[in-house]
């Protein structure tokens, strides 16, 4: 073990909280952060050991400060709007992939994809909804997840022709995997 490198402590610190052992792991990646607090994969650690803990609101803090240090990375937002949807708390979710798109389009296809589904879950702005899938399908044309938001938006706009053909693009790239 190198104590002065953050990535060994980080390592202990996963070990630990697969098993559960959140103190242990919180300790691990203490010595992590003091091997190198810049380091990115370090600065989200928190936030996903809050999250991992069943902690939401220490793990939205968490990536809140992470963003704070780093306002050009999308990902510690995505992290907090993914924390705050899955809480239920879909206006802090929103808020929060609105600042990752902001930060930084095409790190957060994701983010775009997760304010598609929700704003096309309460059928409201879809218009805006559409554009965010259709974004998030530009930048990974890959992903099938996102052609399924895409699906999922144009059925909530009633537009069945273009549900149906994001659909089949979804499931032809589902089938690739």
């Amino acid at each position: 073990l190198e104590p002065q490198r953050a990535q060994p402590w980080l390592a202990i610190a996963n070990v630990h909280a697969s098993a559960k052992r959140w103190d242990q792991a919180g300790e691990a990646l203490g010595r992590a952060r003091q091997a190198d607090g810049n380091d990115r994969a370090v600065a989200l650690a928190q936030g996903d050991l809050h999250a991992a803990a069943g902690r939401p609101a220490e793990a939205a803090r968490s990536y809140a400060e992470t963003a704070a240090r780093h306002p050009a990375w999308a990902e510690p937002m995505i992290r907090k709007g993914m924390v705050h949807q899955q809480a239920g708390e879909r206006s802090a979710a929103e808020s929060a992939y609105r600042d990752a798109i902001r930060r930084g389009e095409a790190q957060a296809a994701v983010a775009l994809n997760n304010l598609a589904w929700m704003l096309a879950e309460d059928r409201r702005a879809l218009n805006e909804a559409a554009a965010f899938a259709r974004r998030a399908t530009e930048l990974a044309p890959t992903e099938p997840m996102f052609f399924g938001t895409l699906a999922r938006v144009h059925a909530a706009r009633g537009d069945k022709q273009a549900e149906a053909a994001a659909a089949q693009k979804a499931e032809e790239l589902r089938k690739r995997r």
